[in-house]
């Protein structure tokens, strides 16, 4: 209960002095999206702390932060969400590249090659597999890659998650970005 209280909290508090019709419908979608129950508190926390340093919504990010310790969630968890904008913004760059040449381009797969680009962040997370996977998946949409999209989609369908719950990430997802332009 304690995550609602603190997620409510700032929206209401951040939306208070806005107006309008778009306002309230992002207010309650975001309310129905993070009660919906596919998303636990670490994934909600760290996917919120995510979203926010990378649209540089800074409120949320730290209600984001707030709710992690709230729930004892571990620094270096909320420290590599912090992270995972920088090094899937190095990605998603890179890879939209990769896959606009490679459209036009019948050569370009093989006359590029390997990007030779650090990605050890990718290998082990300390956040596990699953939590990474949705949280480059949300990066990936907002940043518009849709190689990476298909990627980290096929990447989490492969580790089990349900359909329902990469639907409620991406509107979580699309909310956050439409919250972040108030």
């Amino acid at each position: 209960m304690e995550t609602q209280n603190l997620l409510n909290s700032f929206i209401e508090k951040y939306t208070e002095r806005l107006d309008g019709l778009a306002v309230k419908d992002l207010k309650l979608n975001f309310e129905k999206v993070t009660t919906s129950g596919q998303l636990d508190i670490e994934e909600l926390s760290l996917l919120i702390i995510s979203l926010g340093k990378m649209l540089e919504f800074e409120g949320l990010m730290i209600v984001g932060i707030e709710n992690a310790r709230a729930n004892q969630i571990p620094d270096t968890l909320i420290n590599e969400a912090l992270q995972i904008p920088a090094i899937m913004g190095m990605l998603n760059t890179y890879y939209k590249f990769r896959f606009f040449s490679e459209k036009n381009d019948s050569n370009a797969s093989s006359e590029y090659g390997s990007p030779g680009l650090r990605m050890n962040a990718l290998a082990k997370p300390l956040m596990g597999k699953e939590k990474f996977e949705i949280i480059s998946l949300a990066i990936s949409i907002l940043n518009s890659c849709e190689k990476c999209v298909i990627s980290h989609e096929k990447a989490v369908l492969d580790l089990g998650v349900s359909r329902n719950k990469i639907h409620d990430v991406m509107k979580l997802t699309a909310i956050v970005k439409g919250l972040s332009s108030f």
